[in-house]
């Protein structure tokens, strides 16, 4: 679309191949061509975004609705034009209608589509066949299974098959990349014990293996059964938790969760605002104004802990609340007969 609205053809991209990057990047028809980039990016993301809302209302009553929208807008706002992470939620957030209404294959489809862009909605099949084993109905759940794979297999496919080395760039990336922004681990290696990609990866593996046993217990054993949104917001918030880089736009990840997980606003407001803290501090830590002259950014250490503690305070509520039958109903949506 840049191309198309900036007059760019075919031979002059062929052209630009040829010279040098420095001399490509500092060209002022480049330059144009990134704001143009940039705003058309942010349209389609913007209307993505709102799109995720409209749905997001169907679940929610009214004054519900608009309490919720005003604790979680500054995070939404701060946060939307980071990376391409809405193009994900949105696609999670029709996947979690699209189960609500009891359309499986639907949900499959949205759950392919958002794995395509992000990885993180990987996570919701495993909630999906918990939800399908409690109600009895197996097929439910492998229906979406399968559409979810096939899915993702069909986008993937063409960037496969024509550049199979760029492809698998991104898995390789993730293996060997060390403790990053964000992260717990990078909170650990600044205060001088750090551990090595391996191991963390060892540790992320059994980690995820044990929060999906959580789902597994509380999805069969709760006496209400909870929605898709409270048991994806466990498996989400682990993979975040554990994982070696937590970039700030990853809140985007937990939002519509959040919301669907609980009816406490004062859970979600708190949740915001430890999201708020640590946006900010991120890109002080980055700038350098909360880094001292010698030693550690213990700021930056403490911004990490309360996102995370936060978020894990939420699980732990949003989890004790299905066991101990808290809520009469789901919290969102029409409950699905078994």
């Amino acid at each position: 679309m840049t191309h198309v609205i900036s007059g760019i053809d075919h031979a002059e991209l062929t052209a630009r191949a040829a010279e040098p990057p420095e001399e490509i990047t500092t060209s002022p028809e480049v330059r144009r061509e990134r704001r143009i980039f940039y705003a058309v990016s942010a349209l389609g993301l913007v209307a993505l975004g709102a799109a995720a809302l409209v749905l997001l209302r169907r679940r929610l009553g009214a004054r519900v609705w608009w309490i919720r929208v005003g604790v979680c807008a500054p995070v939404l706002v701060l946060s939307a034009l980071v990376n391409w992470d809405l193009l994900a939620v949105f696609c999670v957030v029709a996947a979690l209608e699209a189960w609500e209404r009891a359309r499986p294959g639907w949900a499959g489809t949205w759950i392919g589509l958002g794995t395509a862009a992000k990885l993180y909605p990987v996570l919701l099949p495993p909630a999906v066949v918990v939800l399908a084993l409690r109600q009895r109905r197996p097929g439910r759940a492998v229906l979406a299974v399968v559409t979810a794979t096939a899915t993702w297999v069909a986008v993937n496919a063409p960037s496969y098959l024509l550049h199979p080395d760029c492809w698998r760039e991104f898995w390789a990336l993730n293996s060997d990349r060390v403790a990053d922004f964000g992260s717990l681990w990078m909170a650990a290696r600044m205060l001088g014990h750090g551990v090595g990609p391996d191991r963390i990866n060892l540790v992320y593996a059994a980690v995820m293996v044990v929060a999906c046993l959580v789902v597994l217990v509380v999805g069969l054993r709760a006496r209400v059964a909870p929605n898709l949104a409270a048991l994806a917001l466990v498996l989400v918030t682990v993979f975040l938790v554990a994982n070696k880089v937590y970039s700030p736009q990853y809140t985007l990840w937990l939002l519509p969760l959040v919301v669907l997980a609980t009816r406490r606003v004062w859970l979600v407001a708190l949740w915001a605002l430890a999201e708020l803290v640590y946006f900010v501090e991120i890109w002080f830590f980055i700038a350098g104004f909360t880094t001292p002259d010698d030693g550690v950014d213990k700021v930056y250490v403490l911004a990490i802990v309360v996102r995370v503690a936060a978020q894990l305070l939420v699980c732990a509520v949003v989890v004790r609340d299905a066991m101990a039958r808290r809520e009469a109903a789901p919290t969102v949506g029409v409950p699905v007969s078994p």
